[in-house]
């Protein structure tokens, strides 16, 4: 599991990513639960073989918390009873697996951070998330840019540089 923090996106666009797991033991790994208690955090089961994924509320794999904090209810996923589904839920030893499809969408500039929890048979993992929503405008990536010291006018150094256009306008 990693960490998605320092994530920046521009207002009114869908961050969706796969949440991957990795089973580093000789024993196969059981995924129990995996929720979140963030009401602007969405948790997609994810597509067998490119089908688009099932939504918390959309399948009967998914089912949603009343409980969470006060800023909205949670989000929680099980795996079926008996079902047939129960292989998604298993990690073979030394590989790994995307285990849950994380969305987002924020329709206002800000710093948005939560948790997702990840309970297997084994133990209890807690996936902190930081996204920012940028306002409307160009953004670059790196903020900064250090090229060292150049001694002569033949020294050459290239550093590549991301520009994201997130206003309304094109440049």
């Amino acid at each position: 599991l990693h960490p998605f923090v320092g994530t920046k996106i521009p207002a009114g666009v869908t961050y969706s990513r796969p949440i991957v797991m990795y089973n580093p033991s000789d024993q196969l790994l059981h995924v129990r639960e995996v929720f979140t208690t963030e009401s602007f955090l969405n948790l997609q089961l994810p597509a067998p073989d490119g089908a688009p994924g099932a939504a918390l509320g959309d399948g009967a794999l998914a089912a949603a918390d009343a409980g969470g904090d006060a800023g909205g209810g949670s989000q929680s996923v099980k795996p079926p009873a008996g079902g047939s589904e129960g292989g998604m839920w298993q990690i073979a030893p030394k590989s790994e697996k995307e285990i849950i499809q994380l969305s987002f969408r924020g329709a206002q500039p800000g710093r948005f951070q939560g948790y997702v929890h990840v309970k297997t048979d084994r133990e209890n993992m807690v996936l902190p998330v930081e996204l920012h929503v940028l306002r409307g405008g160009l953004h670059a990536t790196p903020h900064e840019i250090d090229f060292g010291i150049l001694t002569s006018f033949e020294e050459r150094r290239a550093i590549a540089v991301s520009l994201l256009n997130s206003g309304s306008t094109p440049i």
